[in-house]
């Protein structure tokens, strides 16, 4: 049965585009048939596209991996999801910050919420506040969604990073295993219209975005 994944957190620079594409690319290597959708008006994901598309063919290796081309109207979110679910094995939302109509809507048609948290005490605070809108939509009965923190964007050998993770136990929400380093790589890649695999394949990077679609795929 297909399921939906929302990448979300009302905070930018979290790491959601970067989680986005290298899952999605993670996922379709495993042959399921992946569509990833862009609904962030800053087109991130969409940029990156439009370079992948400058690509030769023998440079991308993700067969199974699609990108939603059309515009995403959340008003329509409902309909649309139930139509693509046809087609796809899974479907997975980069999301807006601050944008809390069009995350509700789109939170509201999910199978599972993958909320990224930088190792910094303003994006707790921001991501107790996304939690607590998904705690308060379940609560009514508007959500049947599952929540789950993603440790992102973590420093290297820091006090603090290896503190985090007790730290946002708080949230009393459930914690991946998996944690996304801060690389260089990972931020090169918008410029390149590649993913993680394709870029650095035998990279610590690519290692932890398979761990973290290992993780995932035991979901669907």
């Amino acid at each position: 049965m297909s399921k939906v994944i929302s990448i979300v957190n009302i905070k930018g620079g979290v790491g959601k585009t970067t989680i986005s594409i290298n899952l999605s690319a993670g996922i379709s290597d495993t042959g399921r048939k992946i569509l990833l959708i862009d609904t962030d008006p800053q087109e991130s994901a969409t940029d990156w596209v439009r370079k992948r598309n400058e690509l030769n063919e023998s440079e991308i290796t993700h067969k199974n991996f699609h990108f939603y081309n059309n515009e995403f109207k959340p008003l329509k979110a409902k309909e649309t999801i139930a139509a693509l679910k046809k087609d796809y094995d899974l479907i997975i939302f980069d999301n807006p910050p601050k944008d809390y109509q069009t995350v509700i809507r789109i939170i509201a048609n999910s199978d599972f919420c993958i909320i990224p948290i930088s190792t910094s005490a303003s994006d707790i605070k921001s991501t107790k506040q996304m939690v607590d809108i998904i705690q308060e939509g379940k609560r009514k009965k508007l959500f049947n969604v599952s929540p789950f923190l993603l440790i992102s964007n973590k420093f290297i050998g820091t006090t603090v990073g290896n503190q985090f993770r007790q730290t946002i136990n708080i949230m009393d929400i459930p914690i991946m295993k998996t944690e996304i380093n801060h690389r260089i790589s990972l931020l090169e890649l918008s410029y390149l219209g590649k993913t993680i695999f394709e870029y650095e394949g035998n990279s610590f990077a690519a290692d932890e975005f398979r761990s973290l679609a290992k993780e995932v795929t035991k979901w669907l």
